[in-house]
């Protein structure tokens, strides 16, 4: 093969194919750029996409080659279309099953053999050939099949280290070092293969295959559990991407098995969840017992699902099928984008660290993990790392948090979402907690005139007082648990401001309660701030009135009509 220099670029003679009459097929490509270094590379690839084509005798063989020459300035475009070609390649090799399987020769017979599933059926025990699922083989045939253009039709046992360099040439250049080098380590199994389980190799070892070194990879990030709040809390978002992203980030787990799981393998009795080890990177399934709001998240999630059986996926994408993890990951950074998140290195990145990926909700889960104190093991369980060398990685990234204060956890998935949240009784009565409490001072307000309130002479309280804890006069917001005005005291003759002395009646649990209440305000919860709002006034009111044991005790009363 050799370029000729034309007006516009280099021409190219490939062979792509037989026709009809089993004929070859051969014809004079132009590679439209005026750099000689890119065209000798793009002719390379040409010709390697050339031979798959010619392999599967494909009809639009040399319009492929045709447009693959005209955009060979663009290593983006030109790129998707060799991704093109290779896709087309693999699945002809899932339909058509390798003729000599029973019998390998060549490199591509070893290559199909494997990447068919059938060489695990064989060797079900060969560290070499671990059980892989559909998506999985999918991959190693793409990788693999870039080699056959120069190592497919050669006996695999004459190859030379000549035919691994020229096998070598053939990865596209444009793709990651370490995406290159996974490439490599897929032809070195291939033949490791054939000297493994296979034996091919009786008179000598194969040809070594140089593996370069891991280039360091650009820093990631991880999601502050306020940004996490805010991303869950976005109704516009459908709810199953937001219950997919609240189980990532509280479990650490990889997207490709997570999207497999189905209702079955989460036990929403017991909480346990387990992993099968088919959909794992390890090949080991796990098993552990989900934090108790992310099963209660999951609960209600079934419930408005409309409790989907057993066998149907927990997170289904179109027409009942797994969602594809490319799927989640590109609307990802849109999703936490439209839901307020502005930092701007999670968003689109920054020189030498990458923008943040659905995979870096797993840095989320182990960073806060590991500042929350929680064991090496009870974190390896639910990610599925083997080593504790692995977990070294975040060590930078629990400093980060550490430096800005970030709280330990995630919020309760279940509070997080807002469909998920759980009905109170309480919040059939009236109006909504959002429709009735606007603001910390309406809610001390309400805590105030639930304390204020005085007893009936006759121990009774009236029907309109027992349902409605709003109708006093509020006092002023005052601060501090020990200088809520009202508390087992006349507010009409009590001490002048900043001098209120505790009721000496007031028990130890009215105390912790009044503690509780002002956490509970200052930390805008407003459904525990009433919670322990009815239970302080509960408590108030049967201190002053002995013959009101409680509430409850007055109303059974009046309903018997005693």
């Amino acid at each position: 093969m050799t370029l000729e220099p034309k007006p516009g670029g280099f021409i190219v003679r490939l062979r792509y194919g037989r026709d009809a009459a089993g004929k070859p097929q051969r014809d004079r490509f132009l590679i439209a750029t005026n750099d000689e270094t890119v065209a000798a590379d793009i002719e390379i690839r040409m010709t390697a996409a050339a031979h798959s084509l010619s392999k599967l005798q494909h009809t639009q063989a040399r319009e492929f080659l045709i447009e693959m020459g005209r955009v060979a300035g663009d290593a983006k475009a030109f790129r998707a279309l060799e991704r093109v070609v290779q896709k087309l390649c693999a699945e002809a090799a899932a339909d058509t099953p390798p003729a000599v399987a029973s019998a390998p020769s060549t490199f591509r017979d070893v290559a199909e053999l494997w990447t068919s599933g059938k060489l695990t059926e064989q060797y079900p025990d060969s560290p070499l050939v671990p059980t892989k699922d559909a998506r999985g083989r999918r991959t190693d045939r793409s990788e693999v099949s870039v080699f056959y253009p120069a190592l497919g039709t050669k006996p695999i046992t004459e190859l030379t280290h000549d035919d691994i360099d020229a096998a070598r040439r053939l990865i596209p250049k444009d793709l990651h070092p370490n995406t290159r080098r996974s490439y490599l380590i897929k032809l070195r199994l291939v033949l490791r293969i054939a000297a493994g389980p296979l034996r091919l190799f009786t008179a000598g070892a194969p040809p070594a295959v140089e593996i370069p070194r891991k280039k360091a990879s650009n820093l990631f990030g991880y999601l502050y559990p306020q940004e996490e709040a805010l991303l869950l809390g976005n109704t516009a978002i459908p709810l199953l991407y937001r219950v997919l992203y609240g189980y990532l980030s509280r479990n650490g787990c990889r997207i490709g098995e997570t999207t497999q799981l189905t209702w079955d393998h989460v036990d929403l009795e017991t909480g346990d969840i387990h992993i099968d080890k088919r959909w794992t990177k390890t090949q080991r399934a796990r098993r552990w017992v989900l934090d108790s709001d992310v099963l209660e998240a999951f609960e209600a999630f079934h419930r408005v699902s409309g409790a989907p059986k057993p066998t149907a996926l927990v997170f289904p994408g179109q027409k009942g099928q797994p969602i594809a993890p490319g799927t989640v990951l590109r609307r990802f950074r849109g999703d936490l984008k439209d839901s307020g998140v502005t930092r701007k290195t999670l968003l689109v990145g920054a020189d030498g660290i990458q923008p943040l990926r659905i995979h870096d909700l797993r840095a989320s889960f182990v960073t806060l993990a590991l500042r929350a104190g929680k064991t090496t093991k009870w974190i390896m369980t639910r990610t599925g790392h083997e080593t504790l060398g692995v977990l070294s990685v975040y060590d930078r990234l629990v400093q980060d948090a550490n430096e800005h204060h970030l709280p330990e956890w995630f919020a309760p998935m279940a509070q997080a979402i807002p469909e998920l949240r759980p009905r109170r009784p309480w919040a059939k009565a009236g109006p909504s907690l959002g429709q009735a409490l606007k603001t910390p001072q309406e809610m001390g307000s309400i805590a105030r005139s639930a304390w204020t309130q005085e007893p009936e002479q006759s121990g009774q309280i009236p029907a309109e007082k027992a349902t409605s804890v709003t109708q006093e006069t509020p006092l002023p917001l005052t601060s501090g648990p020990a200088s809520f005005q009202g508390v087992g005291q006349n507010p009409q003759s009590g001490p002048p401001s900043g001098e209120v002395t505790p009721d000496p009646t007031e028990s130890v649990v009215e105390r912790a309660l009044a503690v509780a209440l002002e956490a509970a305000i200052g930390a805008q919860r407003w459904d525990l701030a009433l919670e322990v709002t009815r239970e302080l006034g509960e408590r108030r009111r049967t201190r002053t009135a002995p013959s009101v044991p409680s509430l409850a005790d007055a109303r059974r009363k009046k309903d018997e009509g005693k």
